[in-house]
């Protein structure tokens, strides 16, 4: 049986007082709610599903970093629906980055949950060398180790942060 409210569609399953609810908030979030235990969420859209608001960029800049470095996205990792995703690109020491040889590494939201603060390595390749570059993620900012503007690290900086 389906019943409505104001903003609210519920679906109850009367022979085990199972129910659904789908939720309109009044600032425009939807909202899904179930009593069914192990239940799943299945969307079937034949043209497709898109979120909205993850296009815009988190923070951008240049940075390689360093601990005096500190990267603060728009959005804390905790609040992003599965993590950060880092962009790198191509540096010149002394000229700026270029438009080239990008590179994109993932921070998985749990880090905020489990390792916040914890030090995290990504290797990119770049003109057939294997660059390490080492960061320190928190839920709220980012900051880097003194070796990431060595020699060859100093050719690749973090350029932009997104959500994931």
């Amino acid at each position: 049986a389906y019943s409505y409210g104001e903003g609210d569609i519920i679906m109850n399953n009367y022979e085990d007082d199972r129910y659904a609810l789908i939720s309109i908030s009044r600032f425009g979030g939807i909202n899904f709610y179930s009593t069914a235990p192990n239940g799943s969420l299945t969307i079937d859209m034949p043209g497709g599903v898109y979120i909205y608001g993850r296009e815009q960029a988190l923070w951008t800049g240049a940075a390689y970093p360093l601990p005096s470095h500190t990267i603060t996205p728009s959005k804390t990792l905790s609040e992003c629906m599965t993590g950060w995703i880092l962009r790198w690109q191509r540096y010149v020491p002394g000229d700026g980055p270029r438009n080239n040889n990008f590179a994109y590494t993932y921070v998985p939201k749990v880090h905020a949950q489990f390792n916040e603060g914890d030090g995290i390595g990504f290797f990119i390749r770049m003109d057939g060398q294997i660059i390490e570059k080492y960061i320190y993620v928190y839920d709220n900012y980012i900051t880097g180790h003194a070796d990431n503007n060595a020699s060859p690290r100093n050719t690749i900086v973090l350029t932009g942060v997104f959500e994931f």
